[in-house]
């Protein structure tokens, strides 16, 4: 599932910080690191979210910090600071694609979770307004 997938990720990119200049160990690293750190923590919070509405924020910050790392990662490769795997590039995205439809059924079942609450509130106006003659 996606969290196993965001652990693989974060592992991964623990794997290449010893590969890093020392001059990027406190600029670039923290990023990735801070990155693939924030990913794990969100994916895993959203999966275990169960207010629907709060799992869409969460899956929207688990969203955030996989482009993060993905724009991180792609930067440091760029930089000749490591070396690019396509493979994670790949995974990366597929991630990003899981996130998403995570997001949309979260989104539609915080939806329907308002639609449900407001139902109460309908029915208390129709019935005030009947009461009151305002057709």
């Amino acid at each position: 599932g996606i969290e196993k997938e965001a652990n693989f990720l974060a592992d991964f990119a623990y794997s290449k910080l010893h590969e890093f200049p020392d001059e990027e160990k406190w600029v670039t690293t923290q990023k990735l690191r801070i990155s693939a750190n924030d990913l794990m923590f969100y994916s895993a919070q959203a999966a275990a979210n169960t207010s629907p509405s709060g799992a869409e924020y969460e899956w929207s910050n688990a969203r955030k910090n996989a482009n993060s790392f993905r724009t991180l990662y792609i930067f440091a490769t760029k930089q000749n600071y490591i070396e690019l795997e396509p493979e994670i590039v790949v995974r990366i995205d597929t991630l990003v694609r899981q996130i998403d439809d995570q997001s949309q059924q979260a989104q539609k079942l915080a939806e329907a979770a308002n639609d449900k609450d407001l139902e109460h509130w309908r029915r208390k106006y129709k019935l005030w307004r009947e009461m009151n003659n305002e057709n």
